[in-house]
């Protein structure tokens, strides 16, 4: 049964369904949770997510840390963070790219690995 609750960065109420059904089940777990944190709305949480994605990309460019965490497989595509859309276009991420653990020699636009298609 979904919960109404206010998100704790801009007080925005929302619905939660604070159990397998929850909408932000389907965000990649990338954040560290704390006994503490409150839910946050969709807005807000798709903001952090994006920003934490990002943030991971540009240390993997630098150092080439491995992804510290498991991304479940069947974690549905999230726009904004895995893609985003050009017309009828969908373009993958850095952090589409390097979630996926290898570069496919498409030549893809974000391509985080440095593969040109040929």
């Amino acid at each position: 049964m979904a919960e109404q609750k206010k998100c704790s960065l801009c007080n925005t109420e929302f619905s939660c369904g604070n159990s397998e059904g929850c909408w932000c089940a389907t965000y990649p777990p990338i954040l560290e949770a704390k006994k503490s944190a409150t839910c946050l709305c969709p807005s807000c949480l798709h903001e952090l997510v994006q920003q934490k994605t990002l943030d991971f990309v540009a240390l993997w460019k630098k150092e080439r840390v491995p992804l510290q965490i498991d991304l479940p497989s069947q974690l549905p595509l999230s726009e904004g963070i895995d893609f985003y859309k050009e017309g009828e276009l969908y373009v993958f991420t850095e952090w589409f790219h390097v979630k996926r653990g290898s570069c496919c020699g498409k030549g893809c636009r974000h391509c985080p690995y440095g593969k040109t298609q040929g």
